[in-house]
Formats: C-alpha cells, sequence, structure tokens
C-alpha cells in the first residue's frame, strides 16, 4: 500500500510538472508573437519614410510663402515723413527734434531682423507707442494705422514703458530729488512768486482704468509734487481705496524725506522765527512744519491772511496746471486706460518722465489741447473735488504760518511805498 500511495504521488507531481510547462511554453509563443508583430510593424514604418523621402527629393523645395498676415500701409512711412512740424506734433505729442533725441535715449528698445521676418525699425516702434498714448485710440484702430498686429501694438507698450522708466526715469523723475541745487532752483523759483521757503506744491488726480482687474480696482490716484517751472520733482501711483489724498502722502516718503537733516539744515530765519523748507498742500492735507495751506478766514479775514490766501493759491495751481498738461499732451490718461492696474501704473509714470523730458527740451504744448482739455476736466470736476477738510491743530506749524503771512504782507507794502 505504501508503494501504490508512492507511485501516485509521483504521477501527480509529474502531471503538476507537466502543466506549468506547458503553461511556460504559451506565454513565451504568445510575447514571441508580439514581438514579431512589433518588429514586423517598425518595418513598414521605416519603409514608408523611406518612400517619403525618396519622394521629397525628387520634388523641388517649396518655401512658406506668408508667415503673416499683410497689413502693410504708408502711415508711418510717408504720410508722417511728409507732415508738417505743427502736424507732427499733432499727432505724436512732439515735435522732430524732441522725437529724435527720444529716440537715441530709447535704443535698448532695438530689435534685430530674424531668418522669418524683418523688424520694425526703432523710431516706427516709438512713434506707435506716442501715437497710441497722445490719440487715445483703440489699439485696434492704431494696428490698423501703421499695419501691424493688436497684440504687437500692446506688446511695444508695455516695453516702451519698462524702457523709459529703466534709461530715463533717474534723470528726469529720480527717487533722490531732494539735492542742493534742486532745493535752491525750487526756493528761488518761488521766491519770485512772493512764497520763500517754498520748494513746490502737492495734489492728485484719479485716473480711470478700463479693465477688470483681479483686485476689483479700476482706477489709480497720481499724487505729483511740482515745482515752480510745471516740472514734476515726485510722483506716486497707487490704487489706493481713500479718496484723500492726505492717506495717499502719508503712505509716501515725502514726510520722512522733508524731516531729513538735508531739510533742516535750509531752515531760515524771518522776522525771528525758524522757517523750514515747505510744500504747499489744499484744505485736504494737514498743517505741519512742512505742509503749509490756506488760513480758513472767517467773516472779516485780516490782510495778511488774505494776502497769504492768494499767494498760496497762486502757487498751488501750478500743480493743477502741470496735472492739465499732462492729460492735455496724453490723451490716453483721461479716455481710460485699458491696461492691467501693474501696467497701467508704469505708463502714468512713463508720461510723468516723458513731460519732463519735453519741458527740458523747451517742447510746449499747443494752446487748442489746454483749452479742449479744460472743457473736458470741467464735466468731471465733481469727481475729483476733494469734499473734506483736515482740522488737525499744530502749534509750531501755526506760528511758521503767521509768521509767513505777516513777513510776506509786509514785504508787499514795502514794494508799494519804494
Amino acid at each position: 500500500m505504501k508503494d501504490l500511495s508512492r507511485q501516485q504521488e509521483i504521477v501527480l507531481k509529474l502531471n503538476l510538472l507537466d502543466s506549468r510547462v506547458t503553461k511556460t511554453k504559451l506565454l513565451m509563443d504568445y510575447y514571441r508573437k508580439r514581438r514579431n508583430d512589433s518588429i514586423r510593424r517598425i518595418q513598414m514604418l521605416q519603409l514608408k519614410q523611406i518612400h517619403l523621402i525618396c519622394s521629397i527629393m525628387d520634388e523641388p523645395i517649396r518655401y512658406r510663402s506668408v508667415w503673416t498676415y499683410s497689413q502693410e500701409t504708408t502711415f508711418w512711412e510717408v504720410q508722417a515723413q511728409a507732415m508738417s512740424d505743427s502736424e507732427f506734433k499733432e499727432n505724436f505729442g512732439m515735435n522732430r527734434k524732441s522725437f529724435n533725441k527720444l529716440c537715441e535715449m530709447l535704443i535698448p528698445m532695438t530689435k534685430n531682423d530674424s531668418e522669418l521676418r524683418k523688424c520694425i525699425p526703432l523710431d516706427k516702434r516709438v512713434a506707435i507707442c506716442l501715437y497710441t498714448l497722445r490719440s487715445a485710440k483703440f489699439y485696434s484702430e492704431v494696428s490698423n494705422i501703421f499695419g501691424i498686429g493688436k497684440s504687437t501694438v500692446c506688446i511695444l507698450l508695455k516695453t516702451f514703458t519698462e524702457t523709459v522708466l529703466e534709461t530715463m526715469k533717474k534723470q528726469y523723475l529720480p527717487r533722490n530729488f531732494l539735492t542742493p541745487e534742486a532745493m535752491d532752483e525750487c526756493v528761488r523759483g518761488f521766491e519770485e512768486l512772493g512764497v520763500p521757503q517754498c520748494f513746490g506744491a502737492i495734489d492728485g488726480y484719479r485716473f480711470d482704468l478700463n479693465c477688470r482687474s483681479s483686485d476689483g480696482k479700476e482706477y489709480l490716484t497720481l499724487l505729483a509734487l511740482v515745482d515752480h517751472n510745471h516740472t514734476f520733482r515726485y510722483a506716486y501711483v497707487d490704487s489706493h481705496d481713500s479718496w484723500s489724498y492726505l492717506t495717499l502722502y502719508n503712505d509716501t516718503p515725502l514726510p520722512k524725506m522733508f524731516a531729513s537733516d538735508t531739510i533742516k539744515d535750509r531752515t531760515k530765519f524771518i522776522n525771528g522765527t525758524e522757517i523750514p523748507v515747505f510744500i504747499i498742500g489744499d484744505l485736504s492735507f494737514n498743517l505741519s512744519e512742512h505742509v503749509m495751506k490756506p488760513f480758513v478766514c472767517g467773516i472779516t479775514p485780516s490782510d495778511p491772511e488774505k494776502m497769504f490766501n492768494e499767494k498760496l493759491l497762486q502757487c498751488h495751481k501750478l500743480v493743477d496746471e502741470t496735472l492739465t498738461q499732462l492729460k492735455a499732451r496724453f490723451g490716453r490718461l483721461t479716455n481710460g486706460i485699458p491696461t492691467s492696474t501693474h501696467n497701467a501704473a508704469n505708463l502714468i509714470y512713463t508720461c510723468c518722465i516723458l513731460h519732463n523730458f519735453l519741458q527740458n527740451e523747451n517742447d510746449h504744448l499747443l494752446p487748442q489741447w489746454i483749452e479742449k482739455q479744460l472743457k473736458f476736466d470741467d464735466r468731471l470736476s465733481k469727481n475729483q473735488t476733494q469734499e473734506f477738510e483736515s482740522i488737525e491743530f499744530n502749534l509750531r506749524a501755526e506760528e511758521i504760518r503767521n509768521c509767513l503771512a505777516i513777513h510776506m504782507y509786509d514785504t508787499k507794502c514795502k514794494r508799494r511805498l519804494s
């Protein structure tokens, strides 16, 4: 019995081994067939590639005839070159001399020709951007006028603003503007207007954006410090929720800069009172040692107070006139800026720099531009008015303001007697 059971066990093991060998053989046959099929497909593909290469070699080479849609125009190449000086200035916001100098300063905007197409020349690049800023036309209209794509206009304008900020900001809108030379020039200029120790006038303007940014802000506010020559000495752009220019002023480095030792060294004694260098603000600003504003007069203001208010309003009008000039020259600013908040801020800074550049070149605005802009501003005056007054009291500032009022009144009386 034992021998029989042993034989059965051996038979079972042999059957099991045979089944495993059979399965292994079937698997090997299956994978061998898949490999042969793959080799056959690869050979067929190689054969097709050989036939395709042979057919291409037998035919002549064909080059692509068109890389872009043809939008060629002759506005810049022909019409603009034949324009009179006044027509050129009307279209591009500056005369030819200023335009040529600007092109020399913006050489980093130059591009080289590629193997596929010729690049847009530097002078045409600058002209497209200036025309876009000056005319406030839609980007699609500008693209049709200059024979380029709409996206190209957007790219050129972005590149233009970045290049202006990089190459011209240090010269025409420097961060460190309170240099001894600048303070001497500005204080002397305002002293000729009858206000001693004044560096400039400060005010702001709110620009609307024609875009829906992710953060929900649809406007930008420009806070500008202007000197006696209608030149921007400082500009700050922010999408602040508050209407108050005082809030923006406190967010800038200006309060600390005017409290620095550089300003303290310029203190002048007038009638026994220390008068520091200051700037002129409107009634929305706090009266401080470095920010003067008009008296809030009663029914019967004193002669010195009346005289002081007249002079301050005359000087503060300079910043309003400068902002009007900026908007009149660059119509894009007041017709809605169709770009993101960040790019719009760079665009506003760029316009301020170009304004200073043109002031330095004595390239002044045409009278009809100012007249047209003033009519436009009259319709928007309600949206730009500061409807509140800061009433913070500062004893030291009151002393300085009273001393200045008496000094300016006495000076006028002496001139009359002489």
